[in-house]
């Protein structure tokens, strides 16, 4: 049972985002893809890539701006320590990050101590495994989708950062039907982005991307083709401490456009889409700490995607439109900070809260090093 159904969510949020209660998030021809009905690859393609290229674009964003967060604001305002200093117990560890004052010292030689140098360059890598499940007006497509991403920064200064990504995506949806359809992507691209404070708890994001994929469909008239697509995204991320409660607002702008061509078989014409996603969420982790500079963070955040651009125009056959839609995505995680430059965050993910054509349901693992 969906969400809506128990809380009542959709009816306040759908109308304020002046969308009718019951927005589609696919073509009402998608019920009907499988290939019992002789379907070509323009109209499976028109049906499942807009949600494989949604999916793939939360990803990318939401991995990227939480690095870029994590340098400048989580672990990026690492200040020097006096000489003497001494974190070992866990209430200290605590109490620092509360920023209460409280510090145990140790006598030291009565000569200046050298300032802790800062680590200037941060390299992680990114790994989100997805299960995309439809419904009957998706005929009942369903598969994985896979992300993985490796990327290094470095800190051009107290408060900006320049980095470099590179990625990968494969997915693989099948239709239901007596005669399913398989459709396969898969892609290798790279991209940059930057991060820069604003304020001392608020970061600003950018990130560009390209990917060269290709798709395979097994049906009728199979066959293949390439593509190139392009992801730009900007965001605002907000950090706020209360003692070792952490609330950290954000809101993400994401775009990509996809020009495919057409397909090896002759028959099938070449494709473009375009999506686009305005995200707002929040946040809500605590802090404990473990001994030394260790410590854990369990988390929580909600968040609303509001997909306002999701068009597929087919050449020679003009542009289909799918209906503005917003949808909930839950996530659940703990952050576990394994020395004083690595990290690692666990996550998990649902989504397909409010919409009634997809649901998904993903884990996601990042690792941080700082150097």
């Amino acid at each position: 049972m969906k969400l809506r159904a128990l809380l009542g969510f959709s009816a306040i949020v759908v109308p304020v985002l002046g969308l009718p209660a019951g927005t589609r998030a696919v073509a009402a021809d998608c019920s009907g893809i499988s290939g019992v009905n002789e379907v070509d690859n323009s109209e499976v393609n028109a049906c499942l890539k807009p949600v494989v290229n949604a999916r793939a674009l939360i990803a990318v964003s939401d991995a990227v701006q939480k690095v870029i967060a994590g340098q400048l604001l989580a672990n990026g305002g690492d200040m020097p320590e006096p000489a003497g200093l001494m974190l070992e117990r866990p209430e200290d560890v605590a109490a620092r990050l509360a920023g209460d004052g409280r510090i145990t010292v140790e006598p030291t030689a009565d000569v200046p101590a050298e300032p802790a140098k800062q680590r200037l360059w941060n390299a992680w890598i990114d790994g989100k495994y997805s299960w995309i499940e439809g419904s009957n007006d998706l005929d009942d497509s369903k598969g994985p989708l896979i992300n993985g991403m490796i990327g290094i920064d470095y800190r051009l200064s107290t408060g900006a950062v320049l980095g470099l990504l590179g990625t990968y995506e494969t997915s693989r949806l099948k239709t239901g039907g007596v005669l399913p359809i398989r459709q396969t992507t898969e892609g290798w691209g790279g991209g940059a982005y930057v991060g820069v404070t604003v304020t001392p708890n608020i970061v600003f994001s950018g990130l560009a991307t390209y990917a060269a994929i290709d798709t395979d469909l097994d049906l009728a008239s199979s066959g293949e083709t390439d593509s190139d697509r392009v992801q730009l995204s900007a965001g605002f991320t907000g950090y706020w401490y209360f003692g070792t409660t952490r609330l950290s607002p954000s809101v993400t702008l994401a775009w990509s456009k996809e020009w495919q061509d057409e397909y090896s078989d002759g028959i099938n014409p070449a494709q473009k889409f375009e999506t686009g996603i305005l995200t707002g969420g929040t946040v809500l982790g605590h802090t404990f700490a473990t001994g030394g500079a260790t410590s854990v963070e369990p988390w929580a955040g909600a968040f609303i995607d509001y997909t306002f651009l999701n068009e597929t125009d087919t050449e020679g056959l003009g542009t289909d439109s799918i209906d503005e839609q917003a949808d909930l995505r839950l996530q659940a995680g703990l952050t576990l900070n394994l020395a004083t430059n690595m990290q690692l965050t666990l996550t998990g993910e649902t989504a397909g809260l409010i919409v009634d054509e997809t649901d998904s349901y993903a884990g996601q693992a990042n690792f941080a090093i700082q150097f």
